[in-house]
């Protein structure tokens, strides 16, 4: 039980982090999928202007250039008597090219690209009839077959903005209006995506580094702080199995000797005041038996015997064995048992089960009440129910039902004949886990109280 206790206080450290650090993973990838979003539409933004802008130049490389530049502006009339490549040859040297250098406007650095570029980026200006006047290209190239497709790809899905597939790559584009004609800009998803993905990826790792050292940290906390209550546990099963074996003894003494007493008395009184003694010794004796089957149960010290039983044989005898006591208090006994259900169990142990729940039913059934007592299995699991009538157990009694000593509100205890120990159901309890099956119970006026078992038919 303490195990169960420490378990549930670890699991609810972890659940309590994990919530934690998956809402803090979500918002951080959020907000770097968003920056990153951002990123690439202000990159967008700035192919746009410096291709509706920027002045109609070609950028050279310049190889050598004394002014440290790496890039060399001219302009790129057609009619130009220079040369216009000959900027690009590496011997060709600067003050030779008669081309007349063009000023760059604001927010472009003295290599005439954005100061603001901060990717490969690819932008194309088009005119009022549909032609490329103007291209630019930063870190990127497209030629003009791609550039074809990418283009009626936007224009078929008439969006300004967006993402379209281009061979194995995704580009993101953007569309707007100029003074100068429509500027179109594309550029690359996958540094984006690549982002997000590892930003994520590290989010999980993380989450998973945590939660480990937060599982090893509760189970040690947890350990630590169940020590004393452990302690106390095993104090207490010590006590009860301790008390049980010397109580156990002198109770069979007491019983032996009342027996005596009882053959040699033949005045009604006083052999009525021997009944009434051998009555108690003999509930105390029951106490007494379950306080230390209970015992033996917490420190494992019952085994079960596991065989091929027909448990519908001892549904049978249990409901026989149990008429003479209901024919008594005016109960009847009913059976609904399916003949011939066989599961690997131990006899012995879901023979004390059904007395059990048997004995519980006929002591809570109203006089003239009935006991119904079902057997049934669908080759999967074995399902046993015993219900009777009578006043329904409390709603904030059910969860407690099967817990040790517990016993429901006054009205189902006040009969000493009828209220027990309130062991018989927890050691029922005990016996149905152990052997791998469930139980339950359900009580209300309509249907009064059934418990139920379920097996599994291997």
């Amino acid at each position: 039980m303490l195990k169960k206790l420490r378990n549930k206080i670890v699991l609810t450290n972890l659940i309590f982090v994990g919530v934690l650090l998956i809402a803090v993973s979500v918002g951080v990838c959020i907000f770097i999928s968003n920056s990153a979003k951002t990123k690439l539409e202000n990159r967008l933004n700035v192919a746009i202007r410096y291709v509706s802008e920027a002045p109609n130049t070609e950028f050279k490389w310049v190889f050598g250039d004394n002014t440290g530049r790496r890039w060399r502006d001219f302009t790129s009339d057609p009619d130009s008597s220079s040369d216009p490549d000959s900027s690009s040859d590496p011997n060709s040297s600067s003050e030779t090219d008669t081309r007349e250098p063009v000023n760059i406007p604001p927010d472009f650095d003295k290599n005439g690209l954005p100061d603001a570029v901060d990717g490969a980026v690819f932008a194309v200006l088009i005119d009022s009839e549909g032609n490329i006047v103007q291209r630019r290209e930063i870190y990127a190239s497209m030629d003009d077959e791609m550039l074809e497709s990418a283009l009626q790809k936007i224009e078929s899905s008439g969006k300004t903005s967006g993402v379209i597939k281009l061979g194995s790559d995704d580009l993101a584009f953007s569309k707007k209006e100029t003074r100068k004609g429509t500027a179109i800009a594309f550029t690359s998803r996958t540094e984006t995506v690549t982002t997000v993905r590892n930003a994520l990826i590290t989010a999980i790792c993380a989450d998973f580094v945590i939660m480990v050292f937060i599982a090893l940290i509760s189970i040690r906390i947890a350990s630590l702080s169940m020590k004393p209550v452990q302690q106390a546990w095993d104090s207490q099963k010590r006590f009860i199995a301790d008390a049980s074996h010397e109580l156990k003894t002198p109770l069979t003494v007491i019983l032996a000797n009342n027996s005596i007493l009882e053959t040699g008395v033949s005045d009604d009184k006083n052999r009525q005041w021997l009944e009434s003694n051998r009555y108690e010794a003999e509930r105390m004796q029951k106490l007494i038996e379950e306080m230390l089957f209970l015992a033996k149960s917490d420190e494992g010290g019952y085994k079960v015997s596991l065989g091929d039983v027909n448990i519908s044989d001892i549904a049978e005898q249990c409901c026989l064995s149990f008429e003479p006591v209901a024919f008594d208090q005016g109960v009847m006994i009913e059976t609904d048992i399916q003949p011939a259900v066989t599961i690997n169990t131990d006899a012995s142990m879901f023979e004390k089960v059904f007395g059990i729940l048997t004995d519980n039913a006929v002591k809570h059934s109203p006089k003239d009440g009935t006991v119904l007592f079902k057997l049934s299995s669908d080759g999967k699991n074995v399902r046993i129910s015993v219900s009777n009538g009578g006043e329904p157990i409390a709603e904030e009694s059910l969860p407690h039902i099967f817990e040790r000593f517990y016993k429901a509100d006054s009205s189902r205890t006040a009969d000493s004949a009828k209220s027990g120990f309130g062991l018989g159901l927890a050691i029922a309890h005990d016996i149905v886990e152990k052997l791998g099956g469930s139980i339950g119970v359900k009580s209300n006026a309509e249907d009064g109280t059934v418990f139920t078992v379920v097996l599994k038919n291997t």
